[in-house]
Parts: structure tokens; C-alpha cells; sequence
């Protein structure tokens, strides 16, 4: 009896630290056989913690999740941009334009006449004003190779990740990417579409179609941390204009 008694009790001390071990793994899984249809797609993983994981390897994701996202709905991927450039708010001057790429999820429990959504993921890059002001200079903002993660909103030609989870919104500014990069590869230059007047913001720009790979931490206003992790993303950016003013090549042919 006794020895019965040693046996089983060891058996649940080995059950106890299997158990144990198997809580403190930190996984991020990796997309496999991630196929999509459509031109415009994106694949990444997503971790989530309570803290920064980067004061600690013994700081653990609390979730995790792996997203193989093409551009058909719920989901779709789009170009956004930022900026005025100029006088804005309060008179605070805004010296940049950022263009940038959106992969968002629906909600599909929501009204469907409303634009509701229930994540998305936005991918940012800043330049000057004056570096928008040609097709010429816009289609230069980017070429292929690697670029770093802002640390700050005046961190011009550097990415600003943002991520939307339904709760809580999670950003790369003000956090350590120093050791992250980003590439941009297969730049593909997109004629502007000048068949609807004006051209520019109810018209199509000039944009460029490529594609982003990167890894970054972000981080919420709560103190939680969210790691974006072998992402490959394709979309299609646009040439931004301040708010309510069009470039003096807006409605020219592509030659002109």
C-alpha cells in the first residue's frame, strides 16, 4: 500500500511539472499552406501580452494567432493616408503626408449599411509635403530594400504599424523596433486613372502596388503589448494631397 502510495503521488509530481512546462511555452505558430486568389493579400501572426516581452524571456504570450487574409469580404485591403500638410488644428503646422496600406475585417454581425469593423491592421510611411507634390517624386518615395519602424510621428521615410482588435488599439510608436526591420519588395507602378474629374481624391492617383515583409511589437495605452510576426503583405498605396488641395499635374494625361 504504501508503495502504491509513492508511486501515484509521483506520478501527479510528474504530471504537475509537465504541466507547468507545457504553460510556459511562448508559441507563435507560423502560416502553412497560407494560399489566396486574389492580387492584394496578407499573412502574419499575431501574439499578445500582458507586458513588454522585450524586459523579459520569461514574459509569455496570453494568446496567439495565425490569419491568412485575402482581399474578399469580410476582408478587405486598401490604401489609407494621413496628413495635411499645413496649417491644421489650433494652427499647428503638419509637415508630412503618410501613405499606407489597410487590411481590415468586417463585422458581419453588424448593420450591413454601415462600414463596421471588427480588426484591422494598418501599415504607415511619412514623407515631406514637397515629396508628393510630382508623380515623379511620389513614385521615388519607395524603392525596394529595407526600412526601419518609426520611434516617433517625425520619423519621416520610416513605418508606423497600427492595430485595431475590436477593444483596444495597439501602435509601434514609442516602442523599441530598433532591431526590426521592413522590406519592401515588387514595386509596380499604377497609371493614374484620370477618366473621372477631378482626379486626385474622387478620382484614382498615381499608386504603386508591393509588397511588405516584416515582425514589430506594438503597444496599447493599457500597457499590453502585441507582436506582429512574419508578416507578408501585398497592397496598393496612393499619392496623397493636403486636405482639400490638388496637385497642378492632377487631371494630366500620363505623358504630359
Amino acid at each position: 500500500m504504501k508503495q502504491f502510495s509513492y508511486s501515484f503521488l509521483s506520478a501527479i509530481l510528474a504530471l504537475f511539472i509537465f504541466s507547468s512546462c507545457l504553460e510556459d511555452v511562448d508559441f507563435v505558430p507560423e502560416l502553412e499552406n497560407c494560399e489566396v486568389d486574389t492580387d492584394h493579400f496578407g499573412q502574419f501572426s499575431l501574439a499578445f501580452y500582458n507586458s513588454n516581452p522585450q524586459e523579459s524571456s520569461s514574459i509569455k504570450n496570453i494568446s496567439y494567432e495565425a490569419l491568412c487574409w485575402e482581399n474578399t469580404y469580410p476582408i478587405q485591403i486598401g490604401g489609407i493616408g494621413t496628413g495635411n500638410c499645413g496649417d491644421g488644428y489650433e494652427y499647428i503646422t503638419n509637415p508630412r503626408l503618410a501613405s499606407g496600406i489597410s487590411l481590415a475585417e468586417f463585422d458581419t454581425a453588424a448593420d450591413p449599411d454601415q462600414y463596421s469593423y471588427k480588426r484591422y491592421l494598418e501599415i504607415l510611411v511619412s514623407f515631406g509635403c514637397d515629396q508628393y507634390s510630382t508623380q515623379e517624386k511620389f513614385y521615388g518615395l519607395l524603392s525596394q530594400g529595407d526600412y526601419k519602424l518609426a520611434f516617433t510621428q517625425d520619423d519621416f521615410s520610416a513605418f508606423t504599424l497600427n492595430y485595431y482588435d475590436g477593444k483596444k488599439r495597439y501602435s509601434s510608436l514609442g516602442v523599441d523596433n530598433s532591431n526590426s526591420e521592413l522590406n519592401v519588395s515588387n514595386l509596380v507602378n499604377v497609371k493614374p486613372d484620370f477618366n473621372q474629374e477631378p482626379a486626385g481624391n474622387n478620382g484614382l492617383p498615381a499608386s504603386v502596388e508591393a509588397t511588405f515583409t516584416f515582425s514589430g511589437l506594438l503597444k496599447a495605452e493599457d500597457g499590453s503589448y502585441l507582436s506582429v510576426e512574419n508578416a507578408k503583405v501585398r497592397g496598393q498605396y496612393y499619392r496623397q494631397a493636403p486636405w482639400g488641395y490638388f496637385w497642378e499635374d492632377w487631371g494630366k494625361g500620363w505623358n504630359d
